[in-house]
């Protein structure tokens, strides 16, 4: 297999289930459903995992708009985040310092604590959060 075009840009999850839709009603209105029944067994799955995810939070889901916002304010506040450290942000809605310790590398050397903080609230109110699962009480 030859690739025509290494990685031209990255793609969070939610520009991934957009385009899995778009390419799945592109198919549907042209009658090409038997042409892509390998198509739909993949895009069905890779669905179904990212409804589970922050793209489809049920609680705060991303959209174009919420990400395009979280980007700027990262901007205007100042946090230097290489490319797919950003896009770690934006797939994976961190709520805790141990997983955006994870995502960034070199956090605490780069951010001190109170950067951290206001990071994880930019998250929050432009993304929304992976929901914790709950604890049960015995």
């Amino acid at each position: 297999m030859k690739v025509e075009t290494a990685r031209e840009k990255f793609l969070t999850n939610f520009e991934v289930y957009e385009h899995l839709n778009e390419v799945r009603e592109r198919a549907k209105a042209t009658h090409q459903v038997a042409q892509t029944q390998n198509l739909d067994t993949i895009a069905i799955e890779i669905q179904s995992y990212l409804r589970e995810r922050p793209t489809a939070n049920p609680e705060f889901a991303q959209s174009q708009e919420s990400i395009t916002a979280f980007l700027k304010a990262l901007h205007q506040e100042g946090f230097e985040l290489e490319k797919a450290e950003r896009l770690q942000l934006i797939n994976s809605a961190p709520s805790s310092e141990p997983v955006l310790y994870n995502l960034i590398e070199d956090c605490e050397q780069r951010f001190p604590e109170d950067r951290v903080q206001r990071l994880l609230e930019l998250v929050q109110e432009h993304l929304g959060y992976e929901p914790m699962p709950e604890m049960k009480d015995e």
